[in-house]
């Protein structure tokens, strides 16, 4: 799929994590919530390995 593909070109992080559980595959974007995690909210941010000056966000609400 397109989605798959854009994928490769991308590098994923997250931030404002509590847990040291929670964390995010960089190559494919999946994003791993600790059952202990205390976070309300997360932010991850995709960056283009093509173009370093294009990226995007996403908030994830955590439902405790």
């Amino acid at each position: 799929s397109a989605g798959k593909i854009a994928d490769a070109f991308c590098e994923y992080s997250v931030t404002g994590a509590q847990s040291a559980n929670t964390k995010i595959d960089p190559q494919n974007g999946t994003l791993y919530v600790g059952s202990d995690e205390t976070a309300d909210t997360l932010t991850i941010t995709g960056v283009s390995h093509l173009d370093n000056s294009k990226s995007g966000t996403l908030t994830v609400t955590v439902q405790h």
